[in-house]
């Protein structure tokens, strides 16, 4: 399986190298579209956002894949309105 590693910091500042499967970053990528083409309200992203990070194993998991939606759409070129609400204070 190929995977891509993710660089993240948490809460005190510790580096952490998060790996994830490529069929995960493709799925979050997915999303990433389909939150952009489908024009998708402040609380339907919230809810993608929240589902993306509830289908995670523990903590860590949860905040790499918020991160990693939130870059994805960052490279879409997403408003920073989007990008906001697919931050969850407890989580990431």
């Amino acid at each position: 399986m190929i995977e891509s590693g993710i660089r993240h910091a948490d809460a005190s500042g510790i580096a952490l190298n998060l790996v994830m499967s490529r069929s995960e970053v493709e799925t979050i990528r997915e999303i990433a579209h389909q939150i952009l083409q489908d024009n998708l309200s402040a609380s339907d992203i919230k809810a993608e956002a929240h589902t993306l990070a509830n289908s995670a194993s523990n903590a860590n998991a949860s905040s790499s894949r918020l991160f990693q939606l939130q870059r994805e759409l960052r490279s879409l070129n997403a408003s920073s309105e989007v990008i906001e609400v697919t931050k969850f204070p407890d989580i990431t």
